[in-house]
């Protein structure tokens, strides 16, 4: 059975584990800093399982099913190709800078650090980050302002902030294109019945193609394509 808890002590989760995830996330260094943020991920499950008596309440609803893969897929595919073709573009005109992606230089014709980032996708991208920034954070909003429209809006504006502002080392371009797809992910896990399965599989495959790009440097062919 679920147990009550006081606003103060949600509050308090909340904001730990929101800090622990954006601290971990946006450090500097290259690399992934994989094992912390799923543990923190994980405190965030075990936390919600304790409290809540299961992990439906942010998003693991079972079974997964073949609605989920579809529009995890399509969401993916939709996702990378308005960051490629309008919201990128449009933010760095707007703001005439680009994404700073120097960190990820190493990447290229780096069959070995290929691997393990791609490990490090799902476990932090797809796993960890949404269910810090979409899965708990929904939970807990939930309880404090309800699930209305109010509640809704509120949750989109913050994981949208919340999630360009863990990217800040892709410079100001970055934080706002991040930030969009931050608040586009969280608007997708409302529309599947706040289920973040799809979520996690769009995420997944978002950050995988442009791994894969980058690797082979099509990332750049594409750019230099466009502009």
């Amino acid at each position: 059975m679920a147990r009550s808890v006081t606003v103060g002590p949600r509050l308090a989760a909340i904001a730990a584990l929101l800090a622990a995830a954006a601290l971990l996330t946006g450090l500097p260094e290259f690399g992934v800093p994989g094992g912390t943020l799923v543990l923190v991920a994980l405190l965030a499950c075990a936390y919600v399982r304790v409290v809540e008596g299961g992990l439906a309440s942010i998003g693991f609803q079972l079974p997964a099913t073949r609605r989920d893969v579809v529009i995890g897929v399509a969401a993916a595919l939709v996702f990378y190709a308005a960051a490629k073709l309008v919201v990128g573009p449009v933010i760095e005109s707007a703001f005439g800078v680009q994404r700073d992606l120097s960190r990820f230089d190493a990447l290229r014709g780096n069959a070995a650090l290929a691997a393990k980032l791609f490990v490090g996708i799902w476990l932090t991208a797809a796993f960890a980050e949404e269910v810090l920034f979409r899965g708990f954070l929904w939970a807990q909003l939930r309880k404090l302002l309800g699930d209305g429209r109010g509640a809704q809006a509120a949750f989109v504006a913050l994981s949208a902030a919340l999630f360009g502002a863990v990217h800040s080392y892709q410079g100001v371009a970055g934080v706002l294109q991040t930030g969009f797809f931050g608040g586009a992910f969280a608007v997708l896990f409302l529309a599947c019945g706040r289920r973040l399965w799809a979520n996690v599989l769009a995420h997944g495959l978002f950050d995988s193609i442009s791994l894969l790009l980058i690797f082979t440097n099509a990332d750049r062919a594409i750019d230099r394509f466009m502009s």
